[in-house]
């Protein structure tokens, strides 16, 4: 089952945390979580609107947008692996 772009979206930005991400890195891409289509920038700015992932607005001069996962709230923790060559990696 394909997961959703809004899904593949968190999870690509909870992975490059706490780098921000240009709205156009995200058009048209092979992440490793799954395919981001060409309407990624569009779900991104609709999920930065409904506050699940933070935008920082366009600069003068730049037409496009940056975007990242919003903090860890301190005190939790979020655990995540990679399967590499048959092993997990934690």
């Amino acid at each position: 089952m394909k997961k959703p772009y809004s899904q593949i979206i968190q999870e690509y930005l909870n992975h490059r945390y706490p780098d921000w991400v240009w709205s156009y890195e995200m058009i048209a891409k092979h992440t490793p979580f799954g395919w981001l289509g060409t309407s990624a920038d569009r779900i991104a700015r609709d999920m930065a609107r409904e506050g699940l992932i933070e935008r920082e607005g366009r600069e003068e001069g730049n037409f496009y947008a940056k975007y990242r996962a919003k903090p860890i709230p301190s005190g939790q923790v979020i655990h995540s692996q990679a399967i590499v060559n048959n092993s997990v990696k934690v």
